[in-house]
């Protein structure tokens, strides 16, 4: 027998937690595929941006640290591991904004990480 949530103001707190609580595991589900994948095509891009110019393209490593946010679509913010072209690794930070019901993925932005 289910039991019927009501609406009330002793209510919402407990929904709240519910809803960060599902939005958490939301995010520990996809903790190695999705981001892995996301990481491969942020790199990719920007090597693809980098094309005709003088820079060397980076190398996909790893997916440091991943978090997503519910926007129109998922929001991905991302610290990618890369192997620049002298050997050296590095971090960057990349947003990558996944719209899959419109075949949509846009990398937002792909900068070295400060942190």
């Amino acid at each position: 027998m289910k039991t019927p949530i009501h609406s009330s103001p002793q209510s919402a707190p407990l929904l709240l937690l519910l809803l960060a609580l599902l939005l958490l595991l939301t995010a520990a589900v996809h903790a190695e595929h999705e981001p892995k994948e996301l990481g491969r095509f942020s790199v990719g891009e920007y090597n693809n941006r980098l094309r005709g110019r003088e820079a060397k393209p980076l190398a996909f490593v790893k997916v440091v640290e991943a978090q997503q946010q519910v926007v129109e679509g998922m929001q991905y913010y991302l610290k990618i591991a890369v192997a620049a072209p002298d050997g050296s690794h590095k971090i960057y930070d990349a947003v990558v904004w996944d719209r899959p019901w419109l075949k949509s993925r846009q990398l937002m932005s792909f900068t070295p990480s400060t942190k």
